[in-house]
C-alpha cells in the first residue's frame, strides 16, 4: 500500500478530516505578484496596505507621555487606535503634572487676592513657625509677589522666625526695630528696604533675641497694629505667626486673628499635647464673638464684603498635622478637631466645619530648622503647595466668591450692581490688568 508524501520533504503528509472550521479559501490579496498573474489577477484588485494615522489622542485632563516605557505604551494604543487602553502615566510624570497644576493654580489666585493669615495654637512646639514659613517660602517663589510673615505675640522673643527662614543675624530686623523705624522713615519703600529676605523672596519681620528682652516686656498691641497697618496695604501675601499668649481682649494673637482672612490651626503628630490643645485652641477662638469694626475699614476690604467674626473664621478654618508617618492613617487625627473625653474618644462636636490637612513626615525637616525648599521630600513640598492653595481658596469663599472663578456669589453681588454709587474694590480682588508681578530685582 503506497502512502502520499510531501513533494518538498519526501516525508508521509499528514491527513486531517476536512471540517468547515479548518476549511480556508484562498486570499488573492495575500499571493505573491507570480501567482497573482498565472491565475489572470490583476494588480489593481489588491487591497493596499495604508498605515493608521498616528493621532496623538489621550484623555481629557491626561497629558502625553514624551519618554519613557509610557511613552512607548503611548505610541502602541495610538497605532491601534484605542486611546481607551493609554497606560497611567509614571509615579514621577504624575507628581510633575499635579504639581504643574497646582502652581499655575497659586499664581492664579494670589494675582488676584490678597490674604492675610494667622497660624494658631495656644500650645509651643505646634509648628506653627515652620508651616508658615514654608508656606510663605513657596508663595514668594512660586508666584514672585510680595510675601511678608511676622510673629504675632506680645513676647517675640518665644518665636524663632529667623531661626527657620535662615536670615543672617547681623541682616535681622526685628519687629519692635521696624516699629521703630516707622517712625523714621515717612515712606513704604524706605521702610520696606530694611526688610530682609531670604533666598526664596521671603520678608521676614523677626523675633527679638531672648538676651535683650526682659521678663516685664512686652510687644505693645498698639505697636503691633501700627505695624501691620503699614505693612499689609503694600503686602500680596501676609502671614501671623502667633504666640502662646492668653487669648483676650487687647492681646496681640486675637488682634491678629481678626485682621486674617483665614485661620490655620497646627500641631505636631509627635508631640501628643499638640494634638490635645488643637480643640482647645478652636474652642477658644471660638468663644470671641465680636466683630472687629477695624476690618471692613483696613485695606484690602470691599465695601460690600461682610464683615466675618472670629466665631466665623475658625468655624471655617483648616486644621493642619505636621510630621504624619507613613504608615499612619491622616484620617485618625481628624478627631481631635471634635470634642474628646479622658480616653480620646470623640464625645461631641465642636462646631468645626473647616477642612483637615496632614504634611507627612519628613528627614529633612525632623533633623534640620532652616527651611530650603530643595531638600525636602517631593511629597512634603507637595501637600505644602496643596495647603497654600486650600488657603487662598478658603479666603475666597468666606469672602462671598467663587473659589473657581473669584466671581461673587453672595446677594451683596447683586446689589452692588445696581448701586450708583462706584464701589471700592481694594486690594484683595483686583483685576488682572491691575496685577503688577514684581521682578527679583525690584524687590
Amino acid at each position: 500500500m503506497s502512502t502520499s508524501t510531501d513533494r518538498q520533504s519526501g516525508h508521509p503528509a499528514e491527513h486531517f478530516p476536512i471540517s468547515p472550521s479548518n476549511t480556508t479559501t484562498p486570499d488573492s490579496s495575500a499571493a505573491p505578484a507570480a501567482k497573482r498573474r498565472r491565475r489572470g489577477e490583476s494588480k489593481s484588485k489588491t487591497a493596499s496596505y495604508k498605515r493608521p494615522r498616528t493621532v496623538r489622542v489621550a484623555p481629557a485632563g491626561v497629558p502625553i507621555p514624551r519618554k519613557g516605557v509610557a511613552s512607548f505604551a503611548y505610541k502602541i494604543c495610538v497605532f491601534a487606535r484605542r486611546p481607551d487602553l493609554v497606560p497611567r502615566l509614571g509615579k514621577r510624570e504624575q507628581y510633575t503634572y499635579e504639581v504643574n497644576n497646582l502652581e499655575e493654580r497659586l499664581r492664579f489666585l494670589a494675582s488676584h487676592l490678597q490674604i492675610t493669615i494667622s497660624f494658631v495654637n495656644i500650645k509651643g512646639g505646634a509648628s506653627k513657625t515652620t508651616i508658615a514659613v514654608y508656606c510663605g517660602a513657596i508663595i514668594a517663589n512660586v508666584t514672585r509677589l510680595t510675601v511678608r510673615v511676622l510673629p504675632a505675640t506680645q513676647a517675640t522673643a518665644t518665636s524663632t522666625l529667623a531661626l527657620n527662614s535662615g536670615i543672617d543675624p547681623r541682616d535681622q530686623l526685628t519687629v519692635s526695630g521696624f516699629a521703630q523705624v516707622l517712625k523714621e522713615l515717612p515712606t513704604y519703600r524706605e521702610q520696606s528696604a530694611r526688610i530682609p529676605l531670604t533666598v526664596n523672596g521671603l520678608g521676614v519681620l523677626s523675633e527679638d533675641a531672648a538676651e535683650n528682652v526682659s521678663k516685664q516686656y512686652e510687644f505693645a498691641t498698639t505697636d503691633f497694629v501700627d505695624v501691620v497697618d503699614a505693612v499689609h496695604p503694600n503686602t500680596d501675601a501676609l502671614l501671623f505667626d502667633t504666640g502662646n499668649d492668653d487669648v483676650k481682649d487687647g492681646s496681640i494673637v486675637l488682634e491678629a486673628v481678626r485682621r486674617s482672612d483665614v485661620v490655620v490651626f497646627t500641631a505636631t503628630a509627635d508631640k501628643p499635647v499638640t494634638l490635645a490643645k488643637l480643640g482647645s485652641s478652636i474652642t477658644t477662638y471660638l468663644t470671641d464673638l465680636t466683630t472687629d469694626e477695624n476690618i471692613s475699614l483696613s485695606p484690602g476690604r470691599h465695601r460690600s464684603e461682610k464683615e466675618i467674626s472670629t466665631q466665623e473664621k475658625t468655624k471655617n478654618s483648616l486644621a493642619v498635622v505636621s510630621g504624619v508617618g507613613r504608615k499612619a492613617d491622616p484620617e485618625s487625627y481628624q478627631k481631635y478637631t471634635q470634642r474628646l473625653n479622658d480616653a480620646g474618644e470623640v464625645v461631641g462636636n465642636l462646631g468645626f466645619e473647616g477642612k483637615f490637612h496632614t504634611i507627612p513626615w519628613d528627614s529633612y525637616m525632623s533633623t534640620n530648622i532652616v527651611a530650603n525648599l530643595d531638600k525636602i521630600d517631593k511629597q512634603t513640598y507637595l501637600e505644602f503647595l496643596k495647603l497654600c492653595v486650600l488657603m487662598y481658596e478658603k479666603a475666597a469663599v468666606l469672602r462671598g466668591y467663587n473659589a473657581e472663578t473669584l466671581g461673587r456669589t453672595d446677594a451683596k453681588a447683586t446689589a452692588e450692581a445696581h448701586s450708583p454709587e462706584p464701589s471700592n474694590t481694594g486690594a484683595f480682588l483686583r483685576s488682572a490688568s491691575e496685577v503688577q508681578v514684581p521682578t527679583p530685582e525690584s524687590r
